[in-house]
Formats: C-alpha cells, sequence, structure tokens
C-alpha cells in the first residue's frame, strides 16, 4: 500500500510472518527463555495445559498458517471434544476435531505419516484442523478485502468452521445463531493454553514481549470503544495499545496513555513502515480530527493485520493493514530496557 511518511510517499510491503505461538497467547504471553512453557518444547502452549501426546501435533498445527496458533487450536479442541480423540456429536462429527464425515472426505489428511488420514489419529485430525481453519482465513480475508465482510478475522475463522466459510460469507461477518457464541468460547479459553514467563515478559519458549504485548491484545478482542477509558472492560485506542504493553511487561512497561506521548515514549523507537514486525505500534493521522498530529495507534501482527480500538460504537478488532491505505503513518518498536534489545 502507498502510504505518507515523513513527509514522503513510500510503498510499504508488510511482510507476513509466520506465527507459530504468537497469534493468541494472553497474559500475556503465541506466537525468555526456561518459564512455563518451557516443558512444552518451544509449542506456546502452557506447561501442562494439554495432554502430553497432544503437544507435538499442536506445534506443528500451529505453524500452519499466521491465521492460527497453537494455543488457539488446543482452546478449539477443547471447545469441540475435551480432548477426546475417539468423541462423537449428536450430528456425527467425529474425533478430537469433530469433524463430519463430509469435511472430513474434503480436508482430512496424513500428517502422521503412515499412510492414512484417520479421524480417529490426533496428529492427522489436528493437523487437518489446522489446514481446513486457514483455508478458511484466506477465503474471509479475501472477502474482506473487497469489502464483502467485516469483523475479526479470527472469531469469523472461527465460526466459519462451526458452521461452514460460505455462511460467514453470505452474511457478511458473523452468522446470527450459535457461531458467535462458539468463536466467543474458543477465544476466552485461549488463555489457559498460552505459555508465559514468570515476569509476563514473553512465552516460555524465546519469544519476545512484543509477542506477548500482541497476545494481550487479542485477549481483549471485541472490547468496545470508550473515549478515556484504559480497561478493564473498555479501552480507547491509546488505552488498548497501553494495557498491551504493560500487561505483557507485567506492570514493568508504561508507554504512555495518550497517542502523543506512545509515539514519544523512551521505550519506543522509530522503524521503518516497509520493516514492521509483530508488536509494532503504527501511528495515523486520521484527517478531520480536531486533536490532529498522531491522533490514532494500531498494532501491527504480522499477516498483513492489525489489532485496534477503532472509534465510538465499534469494539477492538482485527482489520487488514490497507484499512488506513493513503494515510500518514510512522511505525514505533517497543524496546525492552530489561532485555536490552527490541522486542521483536
Amino acid at each position: 500500500m502507498k502510504i505518507v511518511a515523513g513527509g514522503s510517499t513510500v510503498l510499504v510491503v508488510a511482510v507476513p510472518v509466520l506465527l507459530i505461538f504468537l497469534l493468541l497467547v494472553t497474559q500475556e504471553p503465541a506466537a525468555g527463555t526456561g518459564g512455563a512453557g518451557a516443558g512444552n518444547g518451544g509449542s506456546g502452549l502452557a506447561a501442562g495445559s494439554v495432554p502430553a501426546e497432544d503437544v507435538q501435533a499442536l506445534a506443528d498445527a500451529g505453524a500452519e498458517c499466521g491465521a492460527v496458533s497453537a494455543p488457539l487450536l488446543a482452546a478449539q479442541v477443547d471447545a469441540e471434544s475435551s480432548f477426546n480423540p475417539r468423541a462423537v456429536s449428536a450430528q456425527g462429527a467425529e474425533g478430537i476435531a469433530q469433524f463430519l464425515p463430509s469435511t472430513w472426505a474434503t480436508w482430512g489428511r496424513d500428517y502422521s505419516g503412515d499412510g492414512q488420514a484417520d479421524v480417529w489419529n490426533v496428529e492427522d485430525a489436528i493437523g487437518s484442523q489446522a489446514a481446513y481453519m486457514c483455508h478458511i482465513a484466506d477465503l474471509i480475508q479475501a472477502a474482506m478485502d473487497k469489502g464483502q465482510v467485516r469483523g475479526d478475522l479470527t472469531r469469523l475463522m472461527l465460526a466459519g468452521y462451526n458452521v461452514g466459510e460460505y455462511a460467514v460469507i453470505a452474511a457478511g461477518g458473523m452468522p446470527a445463531g450459535g457461531a458467535e457464541r462458539y468463536a466467543a468460547k474458543i477465544t476466552a479459553l485461549v488463555p489457559r493454553y498460552a505459555a508465559i514467563t514468570d515476569d509476563g515478559s514473553g512465552t516460555g519458549d524465546g519469544s519476545s514481549l512484543a509477542a506477548a504485548a500482541v497476545v494481550a491484545a487479542r485477549a481483549k478482542l471485541g472490547s468496545p470503544y470508550v473515549f478515556g477509558a484504559t480497561g478493564p472492560a473498555a479501552y480507547d485506542c491509546s488505552g488498548y495499545i497501553e494495557y498491551a504493553y504493560r500487561a505483557a511487561s507485567g506492570g514493568r512497561i508504561d508507554i504512555g496513555r495518550l497517542t502523543y506521548d506512545q509515539v514519544a515514549s523512551p521505550y519506543a523507537h522509530m522503524v521503518p513502515l516497509d520493516a514492521l514486525q509483530p508488536g509494532d505500534l503504527v501511528f495515523i493521522h486520521v484527517p478531520g480530527d480536531a486533536q490532529g498530529g498522531w491522533n490514532h495507534v494500531v498494532m501491527f501482527i504480522g499477516n498483513n493485520q492489525l489489532v485496534e480500538e477503532p472509534r465510538p460504537g465499534e469494539v477492538a478488532r482485527i482489520m487488514p493493514m490497507s484499512e488506513y491505505a493513503g494515510y500518514s503513518e510512522t511505525a514505533r518498536r517497543i524496546v525492552d530496557p530489561k532485555a536490552g534489545e527490541a522486542t521483536s
């Protein structure tokens, strides 16, 4: 997209980032060393949060695409089958990931290497779950790019798994009925499965404060925008970002309350707009705002997406970076003085 930064027009290509665990992990930790996640072998999962025999399948599946993570998939498996690989629903859905036979016929794949796509095999089922979720995310993202669908991509992806991806597209967003409850239940479960360090400054498997901030922000998706609010139930744009980094650092880092404070924070280091990494902040001048200057802030979360509290009457959401194409922007990367390096 073209943007204007520092008086010059530049072309920004947000590099897709494959986030194994950073997409949703909470307190914040998806995708330090040691800490709670160390026992799960770099999966991004909290130690002991899932059956040991499922850890590797979830870790592998969490790397399928940028739209999924191991904690998100674990939360979904919890909601679907409570980790029972022999589960059968009243509707005939089968296995740990609860595939209907008709859906399995299309999406069932062999991830265990035994030459068979077996819905009762945990590796096959969870790998196929991730592949299908990524397909749904791609389809919905394409529709969002065309203006045909609006909403939070993660929740819409989950709804698509529940009621079908084309039901989401036909509805132009979240379908009426149980899909919204299904998506909300799973996103609420994600923190249970996300690995964090003892001080809250990252997941236990080498990810950084930035990863934890992304997870913190995602954990508050759906929170209403209220001007001047700083949580815990509602936020404005800068209050939302302040919360994410404060929660991610265990209260150590406060980047400031207002966008004007945050863009000039001693923790904030300027980075090129064409070199964004998950957790980086993008400050935007929205024309027509009486405050002027950098009057809006969003967080880049990878996969050419941002998370933000947009405006009164709306809620914290995920949007494509193209949402602000043509606006003046500047980017900052939050540096953790404890770690002595940029949190990226």
